[in-house]
């Protein structure tokens, strides 16, 4: 004995079936991975979160997380862009403002 196990032990091992915490994980995770793409990539965990609720699947928000980390899947976080940026960005020309009186 290599690893200290009994041989009808490790047989067992091999022809147990997943238990149901395995099993409800793995149907979480392919919920987690279909919403992801169907979002396009923009959902982060607490979206995905709220999302398998409706389905009838509870998961919490750390453990959609953990997930979506151990898959490489992060949400878009799009912020606002100002109309300064764009000025920068695209090097704008910005016209006088006639609209105040010039004194």
């Amino acid at each position: 004995m290599v690893f200290k196990v009994s041989r009808s032990g490790y047989y067992n091992w091999l022809t147990r079936k997943p238990s149901l915490l395995v099993r409800n994980r793995e149907h979480i995770s392919e919920k987690v991975e279909i919403i992801f793409h169907q979002s396009k990539g923009r959902y982060g965990s607490p979206k995905i979160a709220k999302e398998p609720k409706s389905q009838g699947l509870y998961a919490s928000r750390l453990r959609v997380a953990r997930i979506m980390k151990k898959k490489g899947h992060r949400g878009f976080i799009m912020g606002k862009l100002k109309f300064v940026r764009l000025i920068v960005i695209y090097n704008l020309e910005v016209s006088e403002n006639l609209l105040i009186e010039s004194s």
